[in-house]
């Protein structure tokens, strides 16, 4: 009977296993390769005992990114109820107001340079005269 060879390194192309698991995760995540320098640096650091992690568990990570998730994105709940089929179905639907978003947006000092807050008209010579021409949505006739 034939017996296969064993693979000792099932992680090849990888030194060691903790390498290809953490390559697995950050494919999973799609991080891109300034994310995953930041990340090994963290790793790094916090190895060498020059960062200070104070998470205890999985669980505390969690609410604190919930924490965080609830003052970025002020989402409420509501339930829509409706007649589908003949039976009245409930559905939740998470909103976040058009107004208070556009607020927020503009409170952003970094996005707030970039808004256009007048029409424009931008024309170009054609050799017999100017014409009109639309390059962004804020240079239609309808503004």
């Amino acid at each position: 009977m034939f017996t296969p060879p064993t693979d000792d390194t099932p992680y090849h192309p990888f030194q060691v296993a903790g390498d290809f698991k953490f390559m697995e995760v950050a494919l999973a995540a799609s991080l891109n390769q300034a994310q995953v320098d930041k990340l090994l640096d963290l790793i790094t650091h916090v190895a060498q005992g020059t960062a200070q992690v104070t998470l205890k568990n999985n669980v505390e990570l969690r609410k604190v990114c919930n924490a965080a998730a609830a003052k970025l994105t002020p989402f409420s709940k509501h339930d829509v109820i409706v007649l589908y089929k003949k039976e009245m179905q409930t559905y939740e639907v998470f909103m976040c107001p058009v107004w208070e978003w556009a607020l927020n947006l503009l409170q952003n000092e970094l996005l707030a340079l970039h808004f256009i807050w007048d029409a424009q008209h931008l024309y170009k010579y054609n050799s017999n005269g100017f014409k009109h021409f639309y390059d962004k949505p804020w240079t239609a006739e309808h503004w």
